[in-house]
């Protein structure tokens, strides 16, 4: 006697993986576009302000900043042409 045994796919998603590909890279580009900015003006303050060490976080929030653009631009909407 042969049981029939359900089996879990990890495709059953509603979503195509395209769109959520799509999504993960836009909300991950917008958390760093945010961290970024975030960053920056705080090295804008460290720097005009208390007088302290700002190079290292004012290079790590362009490098996030870009980033975070990069990932945005670079997520192809699926089902849109080119």
């Amino acid at each position: 006697m042969q049981q029939n045994v359900p089996s879990c796919s990890l495709s059953s998603s509603p979503y195509p993986f395209g769109m959520v590909r799509w999504l993960a890279l836009v909300i991950t580009g917008l958390l760093l576009n945010g961290t970024g900015l975030s960053l920056l003006a705080w090295a804008a303050f460290q720097k005009f302000s208390a007088g302290g060490e700002w190079f290292g976080s004012g290079t790590l929030a362009l490098a996030l900043c870009n980033a975070g653009i990069c990932c945005v631009v670079g997520a192809k909407k699926p089902g849109s042409a080119s």
